[in-house]
């Protein structure tokens, strides 16, 4: 039998991302694709990605999106998917206007 040869992992600061927007009161759902959660907040839905923080603690490895996403992110015809990757990402994106590209302004 064999295995895959690649595990989906997850961020390691997903769960306290996700902790942090249910202690406001969203509703949160574990995705694994097109993206990594739905989050509903207020009557909004929002798609978001979770990535690690940048800088030295973070890395790069893992920061960009897979072709896939980005395909996705082309494509898709409602809200755009927010990048998120820390807990002020994630509590910024709840009060974002639906319509704008990312809560952290570096276009990925």
């Amino acid at each position: 039998m064999a295995l895959a040869r690649f595990a989906n992992t997850r961020d390691a600061n997903e769960s306290e991302i996700f902790d942090a927007w249910r202690r406001v009161g969203a509703s949160v759902y574990r995705l694994d694709e097109p993206c990594d959660a739905i989050v509903g907040y207020r009557g909004k839905t929002f798609l978001a990605e979770i990535k690690r923080p940048l800088g030295p603690r973070g890395g790069k490895s893992h920061s960009k999106l897979t072709k896939a996403q980005e395909r996705f992110n082309r494509e898709w015809r409602g809200s755009p998917v927010q990048i998120v990757r820390t807990v002020d990402d994630a509590l910024n994106m709840l009060s974002m206007p639906i319509f704008s590209k990312n809560c952290h302004g570096d276009g990925h």
